[in-house]
């Protein structure tokens, strides 16, 4: 007993800096290392914290305050989130409780076990022409949804989704949709291009031809729905200019600053032009003209901020960086990268890293044609590393990125076909498919047990093909599938998380919006039979000689269960076999 005594009082004079040195590591660079090739990555674990604390009250109440410490270093994304939400109250976050959350979050990442759901916000309309079922909920027209979603200090999350000419808005994660509508909108000419959440009571929307302000998103003002307050045209609408006007937007809440990039096709013309919303009231109000305009060297997709005067655009030519200053702005063109394509590639989405200190602002996600997600340093204009899997081998673009997860070693991206998500683990570069190659493959090497270390990716592929329901034939493409039961194949057109820590994930794809939910289970089965994408994918892959090292997971929903029960059903997924060295990229 005198010897269990004599070793408490030893370990209670302990330093508290040997304590965090030893059981919270500091990170002297961000936890996310690229590599080449697999190597060793840390693994956040508490144990020896909630160990070491169960063994006296004077560890207790010492590690108590070293939580903090802990989710500061080990999910620097969380920890971004939670400083910009409680910046005055962090003595009252439990950081011991949003340590074990992270971590389980964390290994429901890495195993891809979620919950699926499919979001009903489309009332049905009486004037469809494409669907003769009276209590069918497709929409009559197609649209390609764009979403955004936040996350208050109460953690009440609002979620918004710009769905044709319409808008709808859900304000918890159970409340009731409203649906904003303008009038005169027609349907595909009209339609909603991107949705911003400016604060918990406003929206800023744009459209090709204007720019609306939408107040009392939460009612909390008089109890009255949403609606539109303001209402700004900047270019012809409607058919009147088809191709032309409005093609993206960003918004910086931080600083108040909008940015739109345009194009005028009548005259060939291409611009960014960024704007200084007034604040002057609660409600922000659109300016009556640009602060700022710059040409574009070719029709615009995407546009993104970076910190609060620099903003990047991704158009046919590739990717500007935009530097603003109080009396100018300057851009410039990145070089295009290497690549086997014959000509030059355009960027379809854009999107910075998190804003947490393990990343520099100046780390940009660019999703391309030819269906590689890039990352660009703009301190030195270089890629500093790319990410691919099968269905970018077909060269179809990345229309959607999201930088996500507790630990940030997440980015997913929406590719342009097959309603492919591609999950990537930043900490690993490369190809998700191995090529068999003679000259590095040894059998004799597999036979005796020794374990290749040719693998170049560690991520996944989800395809939503058979959740998302079905869509409106569509003329088949020269590179892509159409399903036999006439689901057809859609692009991934939006990726929005409420936070790191939410656990949860919004995935649009045609006339369709689908929530992850990390925070419920449903573990997949192997694979099985069944008709997906998947194997259309697989098959074309087989015939260049590919080897899948990646889980590829597809969704087949039980029958007659509907919407509001999720569309229980089985996750199948398809195990890799062994990887082989990755060769260079076929041609064409």
């Amino acid at each position: 007993m005198s010897d269990t005594s004599h070793l408490s009082s030893k370990l209670q004079s302990l330093p508290i800096d040997i304590l965090t040195h030893h059981l919270i590591p500091q990170f002297a660079s961000p936890p996310v290392h690229l590599s080449q090739v697999p190597t060793p990555q840390a693994v956040p674990d508490s144990k020896p914290l909630r160990r070491l604390a169960s063994t006296s009250k004077h560890f207790r109440s010492l590690i108590k305050s070293q939580y903090k410490t802990y989710v500061q270093h080990q999910y620097p994304t969380v920890y971004s989130h939670v400083l910009s939400h409680h910046s005055t109250n962090l003595d009252n976050i439990n950081w011991s409780s949003l340590a074990l959350q992270s971590e389980k979050l964390c290994h429901r990442w890495n195993h891809r076990q979620f919950y699926i759901s499919k979001l009903s916000t489309v009332e049905a309309s009486p004037g469809r022409q494409h669907d003769q079922h009276p209590h069918s909920r497709k929409p009559s027209h197609s649209y390609s949804p764009y979403i955004d979603v936040s996350e208050s200090i109460d953690g009440t999350e609002t979620l918004v989704i710009g769905q044709g000419p319409a808008i709808a808005v859900r304000t918890g994660e159970y409340g009731v949709w409203k649906e904003i509508k303008r009038k005169g909108m027609v349907p595909g000419a009209d339609d909603v291009l991107s949705v911003h959440i400016y604060n918990p009571d406003t929206i800023i929307s744009t459209r090709s031809s204007s720019v609306e302000i939408i107040s009392n998103v939460s009612g909390a003002d008089d109890g009255k729905p949403p609606r539109i307050v303001e209402v700004t045209e900047l270019f012809p609408s409607g058919p009147k200019n088809p191709t032309g006007g409005i093609t993206s937007s960003c918004l910086n809440p931080s600083s108040s600053s909008l940015a739109i990039t345009a194009s005028i096709t009548s005259s060939d013309t291409h611009s960014l032009q960024f704007f200084n919303l007034n604040t002057t009231s609660p409600v922000p109000s659109f300016p009556k003209s640009t602060f700022f305009t710059t040409p574009l060297p070719s029709k615009p997709y995407t546009s993104t901020f970076l910190t609060n005067t620099i903003i990047a655009t991704g158009h046919r030519s590739g990717i500007t960086v935009h530097n603003l200053t109080p009396s100018s702005i300057s851009d410039t063109t990145i070089p295009q990268p290497s690549t086997s394509y014959n000509h030059a590639l355009s960027v379809h989405s854009l999107t910075r890293l998190s804003s947490s200190s393990a990343f520099s602002p100046s780390i940009l996600a660019s999703g391309w044609s030819d269906g590689i997600t890039r990352l660009l340093d703009t301190r030195t204009n270089t890629y500093v590393a790319e990410y691919e899997n099968p269905v970018s081998n077909e060269f179809v673009p990345i229309y959607s990125l999201l930088h996500t997860a507790p630990l940030g070693n997440i980015l997913m991206a929406g590719s342009s076909l097959h309603h492919a998500v591609e999950v990537h683990d930043l900490r690993y570069t490369g190809n998700m498919v191995g090529y068999f190659s003679p000259f590095a493959f040894d059998p004799s090497s597999s036979e005796q047990g020794e374990k290749m270390s040719d693998i170049v990716s560690s991520g996944s592929l989800l395809f939503f093909d058979s959740i998302a329901g079905t869509r409106f034939p569509t003329p088949r493409r020269p590179s892509g599938y159409t399903r036999s039961s006439g689901r057809g194949t859609s692009a991934i057109y939006a990726l929005s998380s409420p936070s790191p820590s939410s656990g949860k994930v919004y995935i649009g794809a045609e006339n369709t919006v689908i929530q992850m939910n990390f925070r419920k289970r449903n573990v997949g089965r192997e694979w099985g039979l069944g008709l997906s994408n998947v194997e259309k994918v697989r098959k074309k892959e087989a015939e260049r000689g590919a080897v899948f090292n990646i889980p590829m997971y597809w969704f087949d929903p039980a029958k007659g269960a509907g919407e509001e029960r999720g569309n229980n059903g089985r996750w199948w997924c398809g195990g890799g076999k062994a990887a082989f060295k990755v060769k260079e990229r076929s041609e064409g």
